[in-house]
């Protein structure tokens, strides 16, 4: 019943946003982030109570982009999604990127995604993650998690940590520590 009430609740919320975005310019915006932090904060509560998260259903969230555009896990249902926790600080997420990068452009074809967390409470503002995307020349998704709400519901304790999910939104495999292009491909071969 909890899970059916939260579904309808995202359902609502998505609802309204839709029609705050049809009738209203610049305070849609202001209305849409609060409506991002409602439903990710309503999301990190649903999922404390599911316990571990392998082999569970990928819990949905909604973050703005660093472009600004919102994005939520749910809109990938039907790909596979490489979902990656990252700071600019931090050595191995360093050396990670232009792996991640690489995988993307070589398997984007392939109904394979990479879905990219910015834990931007922890980081060293939003001028230093742009610039951080632009030098790496980051052309796949990079969310914003601006309150660490997204990072808590996904249990991030060490960075870089990723999470493969299946075309079913199911997490088969979770890796913390920095990963290559070879052990991305592996990875998703094995569902």
């Amino acid at each position: 019943m909890k899970k059916n009430l939260f579904s309808l609740t995202i359902v609502m919320i998505l609802i309204l946003i839709a029609v705050v975005n049809l009738t209203k310019g610049e305070e849609t915006d202001i209305q849409v982030k609060k409506e991002i932090e409602v439903i990710a904060n309503d999301t990190v509560e649903e999922s404390f109570n599911e316990g571990s998260l392998l082999k569970n259903v990928a819990q949905d969230f909604i973050l703005e982009t660093a472009g600004g555009a919102p994005v939520r896990l749910s809109d990938y249902k039907g790909k596979k999604v490489i979902l990656n926790f990252w700071t600019t600080w931090c050595p191995p997420c360093k050396a990670e990127m232009p792996h991640l990068q690489t995988f993307y452009e070589e398997n984007r074809q392939d109904e394979v995604e990479i879905l990219s967390i910015n834990l931007t409470q922890l980081d060293h503002g939003l001028k230093t993650i742009q610039n951080f995307i632009d030098n790496y020349q980051l052309t796949f998704p990079v969310a914003l998690d601006k309150k660490d709400i997204v990072g808590q519901m996904y249990e991030i304790m060490t960075i870089p940590t990723t999470f493969f999910i299946d075309e079913n939104g199911v997490i088969q495999q979770k890796i913390i520590g920095p990963m290559d292009k070879e052990s991305m491909k592996q990875a998703i071969e094995t569902f």
